[in-house]
């Protein structure tokens, strides 16, 4: 159950859209789109490359070669946790929730309905969209863009990546609680204020322009 202190959440409890995430080491976590039937919507990062292009392919969701490039697949579950615990990202977290939060684990943000967010990602399954990098598009900033559809309209960035925004602050902290106890003081509220800037500006961009409008921007 979803609380202050974790965002475990248990496969019995999950529904289509949710956006869902696992821990691949201390302050990195990985990130998709569940969207039922135990199939997970993600962006797979090809092992030592930093940035590498999305592959436009319908045949991504057979997964028959992950290790040769980078892009957005379609999985099971089990294939997308690799063992590891799984968690609920939380869309519309109040301000205090958000602070006590760590980045890359909630947003103030609202989420689009269930069926907009698994249209998005299945759309992106079959289309490129840029380049992957780990700073600015990145797997969290794919389901991000996929729940939300804001993209920045001065750098064409979809989504957010809380985690990198998080990291750039502060280089550790609790992973095992999702929570922000090992943060600097005023942290988090930074991070609060980061983030109603970004809602703010971010432009809501549907799925089918999302190439032609990020191309233009970057």
């Amino acid at each position: 159950m979803v609380n202050l202190l974790s965002n475990r959440i248990s496969r019995e409890h999950l529904k289509p859209g949710d956006h869902i995430y696992c821990w691949s080491w201390i302050i990195y976590s990985h990130h998709g789109i569940y969207i039922g039937n135990d199939r997970v919507i993600h962006y797979a990062q090809r092992r030592g490359d930093r940035t590498s292009s999305f592959i436009s392919s319908s045949s991504a969701s057979n997964n028959s070669n992950p290790s040769k490039s980078s892009r957005v697949i379609c999985t099971t579950l089990d294939e997308f946790l690799k063992g590891r615990k799984l968690y609920l990202y939380v869309y519309g977290a109040d301000d205090d929730f958000f602070k006590f939060k760590r980045g890359g684990t909630c947003t103030i943000d609202e989420s689009d309905s269930p069926e907009l967010v698994i249209h998005r990602a299945q759309y992106l399954v079959d289309h490129s969209i840029g380049s992957y990098d780990l700073f600015s598009n990145n797997c969290e900033n794919f389901a991000v863009y996929c729940k939300t559809g804001r993209v920045d309209p001065d750098t064409g960035e979809i989504g957010t990546s809380g985690q990198v925004t998080a990291n750039g602050l502060v280089a550790y902290g609790a992973a095992a609680l999702d929570i922000s106890l090992l943060e600097p003081v005023g942290h988090g509220l930074a991070r609060l204020n980061m983030e109603h800037l970004r809602i703010q500006k971010c432009s809501k961009i549907e799925v089918e322009e999302l190439a032609e409008y990020c191309a233009a921007r970057r």
